[in-house]
């Protein structure tokens, strides 16, 4: 029999995430006595925390937990597995099916892999072995200066939580407990439901413990589902700078690059979208909160991740890195950059405010993004302000109403480097004398007003910078 084998490296960061439990039932046609002594099966090795995967592989999610239960424990043996006649109905060629689900999996992919199929025509067996190399070694060597602005329901929301706070939801609500030592096992097992335990002066310790203090310092237990979202949320489109130089760098480093990973957010508050987006997972589910992370790719093949996420059982689309924009407010060929966060990208849908200039229509987690709404929340209609004792949001049809707004927020904020959201409607004023009128009251400020996406919903950002 002609030998068809290959050896598969794929050293890419930000790839679609997929993943459900395995299936651990039995195909009649599976012969257990194959070959013994030249496949060494998954049932073969020693048990773990994590749920081991079947030697019979009957779907694609199966297929999917089995190269990322290899990955969570870097094993680097190559291990046997039945591929299932009912799995293999439902796919055209088993190469082209591993290189699908691969870019499903959520640690996988980070991996070179050895996926070998000689004995797969005849038996159905595939071994796999992943190359286990370092990751999340790199620190940037250069510092993001750019200042930011927060939104000012953020801002009141901050040191909320003791500093030794230790009873989060997911300590009362989880599957088990499961051992972790690296940041990605960190959070993957999180996303799986598990209480992570981490090893004793291990990276995921060390991160683990900035993550609480975050949660710690951003949420408060009065707050619901929404309020702890938002300020999730909030952290990350304000508090962590996007990495561009790494995300434009064509590095064969990469796998190296501690922007990829919770590093990034935990120990260096610089990371792009994959980071970020893992970020927003492990503090979500540790306030007990759904989310899961996706990945998606351009036309050009350029990668981008972010999170679905469940609120009071409806699930949206977010994402904290366009959820954050650097605008340059220099005049004259100037240059004065500011990292303004907006709510455009907060509760969204799968189209979102970007249309089809990011990623995001993933086919992973195809169940979920079928339930996505097909409206976005509407944060500017359902954010509420005590004024004289009715409550307003903050859509505003004239200067007066925004002038209310801001004076009702100025009681209990200081207005300093703060952004004010607010949507416009069935206003005759321009939004160049709504800046002037702005100006001329609240003159201890610098006023930025910048229109956020999606342009033609009129919502915009207020600013107040110091002069």
């Amino acid at each position: 029999m002609k030998k068809k084998s290959i050896i598969v490296f794929l050293i890419m960061l930000v790839l679609a995430f997929s993943m459900a439990g395995c299936n651990n039932t039995t195909d009649k046609n599976v012969n257990n006595e194959i070959k013994p002594n030249e496949h060494i099966f998954i049932d073969s090795l020693k048990e773990t925390d994590l749920p081991k995967p079947d030697r019979l592989i009957n779907s694609q999610e199966d297929f999917i937990y089995a190269l990322d239960y290899l990955a969570f424990y870097r094993i680097n043996e190559k291990v046997a597995f039945y591929i299932g006649e009912e799995y293999k109905s439902t796919f055209n060629g088993i190469y082209r099916e591993y290189t699908r689900v691969l870019q499903m999996t959520s640690l996988a992919n980070i991996y070179p892999i050895e996926f070998t199929f000689e004995d797969y025509e005849n038996d159905s067996i595939v071994d796999i072995k992943i190359r286990t190399v370092n990751i999340a070694f790199i620190k940037p060597t250069y510092k993001n200066d750019i200042p930011f602005v927060s939104q000012f329901d953020y801002n009141a929301q901050l040191n909320q939580r003791a500093k030794d706070f230790d009873d989060f939801a997911i300590n009362k609500n989880n599957k088990g407990i499961i051992e972790v030592e690296s940041s990605e096992q960190l959070w993957y097992a999180t996303s799986l439901g598990y209480l992570p335990n981490p090893k004793d002066n291990s990276i995921a310790s060390q991160i683990y413990e900035q993550a609480k203090n975050v949660l710690r310092r951003i949420i408060s237990d009065e707050m619901n589902d929404y309020e702890k979202l938002k300020a999730i949320y909030n952290y990350l489109a304000t508090e962590i700078a996007y990495d561009k130089l790494t995300a434009d760098s064509a590095s064969p480093n990469g796998i190296g690059k501690q922007s990829y990973y919770l590093e990034g957010v935990f120990l260096n508050n610089f990371a792009v979208c994959d980071g970020k987006a893992k970020a927003y997972l492990l503090l979500a589910r540790m306030e007990g909160i759904e989310v899961v992370r996706i990945t998606d790719f351009k036309t050009n093949n350029v990668g981008h991740a972010y999170n679905y996420v469940k609120l009071n059982n409806k699930w949206y689309l977010s994402c904290s890195t366009f959820g954050s924009n650097v605008v340059n407010l220099g005049t004259n060929g100037e240059e004065k950059l500011l990292r303004v966060p907006a709510y455009n990208m907060f509760l969204t849908t799968v189209e979102t405010p970007y249309k089809n200039n990011w990623g995001y229509n993933s086919n992973m987690y195809t169940d979920i993004r079928d339930k996505i709404e097909k409206n976005s929340f509407d944060y500017w209609a359902n954010t509420m302000l005590n004024i004289n004792g009715e409550e307003k949001n903050l859509v505003v049809s004239n200067s007066n109403d925004l002038v209310k707004i801001v004076n009702a927020i100025q009681k209990n904020n200081n207005l300093e480097n703060t952004v004010v959201e607010f949507k416009m409607v069935n206003s005759n004023e321009t939004i160049e004398n709504i800046h002037d009128i702005i100006s001329n009251l609240f003159n201890s400020y610098e006023i930025v007003i910048l229109q956020n996406r999606p342009l033609e919903e009129n919502i915009y950002s207020l600013v107040f910078l110091n002069k």
